[in-house]
């Protein structure tokens, strides 16, 4: 060893904290890694659910169907919808398509698209088969089903023609 090199005796406290410091890091490197790789798998890009203004409806009567769109992440793609099965419904205004958009308490965006229908037929009626998709994705919303209730027989008006809100 070369008498002019200095001696540099290790300091045991300052070898501590650099190792909690790079050891910190790492762990924090490692945990945000964790939450990108959840928020990426452990979610779907997009959600959608059916909803209705009434699920038991009288027969005739009026209601909204909405189609609830959630984005957890901003959407890459453009959103394409098919609204499901309306065999037993009227479609009170086939052109009257109402859309929204806002974002949620979590800050997701948020598109809500209704319509308004009428049920012609009463009974158990299941809306299935709504689609939601984009270039790489297709989402099937819950299947909604109404109890469709007939309209009263007793007490009605002399002039009544079987046909709600008329």
């Amino acid at each position: 060893m070369n008498s002019n090199s200095p001696i540099v005796k290790p300091d045991p406290a300052r070898a501590a904290r650099l190792l909690y410091i790079v050891t910190a890091t790492l762990l924090l490197l490692l945990a945000l890694l964790c939450i990108a790789q959840t928020g990426a798998a452990g979610e779907a890009a997009i959600t959608a659910r059916l909803l209705i203004s009434n699920p038991a409806p009288y027969l005739g009567e009026e209601i909204d169907l909405l189609l609830e769109i959630t984005y957890n992440r901003h959407p890459a793609e453009r959103t394409r919808f098919n609204w499901p099965n309306l065999d037993n419904f009227v479609v009170a205004d086939p052109d009257d398509i109402r859309s929204q958009l806002y974002r949620d308490s979590q800050n997701r965006l948020v598109e809500t698209v209704s319509r308004r229908i009428r049920p012609i037929k009463s009974g158990e009626i299941t809306l299935r088969l709504a689609l939601v998709s984009t270039e790489s994705l297709n989402i099937r919303p819950e299947p909604l089903t109404l109890r469709v209730r007939p309209l009263p027989v007793t007490n009605r008006p002399d002039r009544f023609s079987n046909h709600v809100g008329h």
